[in-house]
């Protein structure tokens, strides 16, 4: 398990997440069949609400939640709903269990008031079909109010990466404006996670590592 410090009103509460049992990293880079260097972020990180999912937390009535499996969707207590993207799940799944990612570790990055509902969705919601869940294939959680700067700078402290090394996606035009100001290839989703934005925080990424 993984303890992480949430904010919750005026208070800092400490949740738990299960950890994924990765493999520890070894490569840097991805060999193109042309012989050409691929760089690969350390960091992806993702927005929650109507980015990742298609709800925002704020509009849940409340717990208790529950896991609905034919649906693949969770329910609050009034019968709210809570359902990840799809681009979404296939890209966690892709990021943790393909080789090309296995320098790489997700991060959700939210500005929500109501971070104990985002861990109950985060702890139900299945990532492939071998017991891993949002939560156990993410190293890093920063799911708490206040500008993403913050945010990102707490997982750079934590970890050392550049923000060079991360990439970001977020719905929320103003958190791409503050977050690219660190260096850190951001990448808008104005109706939510799709794969093609993916493509382009690559093609975006790449050009950044060229450029220098």
């Amino acid at each position: 398990q993984k303890e992480i410090s949430i904010f919750k009103g005026k208070q800092t509460q400490k949740i738990f997440f299960t950890m994924s049992g990765r493999t520890s990293k070894k490569k840097e880079k991805l060999k193109q069949e042309n012989g050409e260097d691929v760089h690969i972020p350390k960091i992806v990180a993702f927005d929650l609400d109507a980015c990742s999912w298609d709800t925002e937390m704020y509009m849940l009535t409340g717990p208790p939640f529950k896991y609905v499996e034919k649906q693949r969707h969770v329910l609050d207590c009034a019968g709210d709903v809570v359902k990840m993207f799809d681009d979404t799940h296939d890209v966690l799944h892709e990021i943790n269990t393909h080789d090309k990612w296995e320098n790489t570790e997700i991060a959700f990055v939210s500005r929500t008031y109501y971070p104990e509902y985002a861990n109950e969705c985060l702890n139900m919601l299945p990532v492939g079909d071998n017991g891993h869940t949002m939560a156990s294939v993410a190293s890093h959680f920063e799911i708490y109010p206040g500008c993403k700067i913050d945010h990102f700078k707490a997982i750079h402290r934590r970890t050392s990466i550049p923000f060079e090394d991360m990439v970001f996606f977020d719905n929320e035009f103003r958190n791409i404006r503050d977050v690219s100001r660190l260096g850190v290839v951001c990448v808008h989703t104005p109706e939510g996670f799709r794969r093609h934005y993916l493509q382009k925080a690559m093609e975006m990424f790449q050009e950044s590592k060229q450029s220098k």
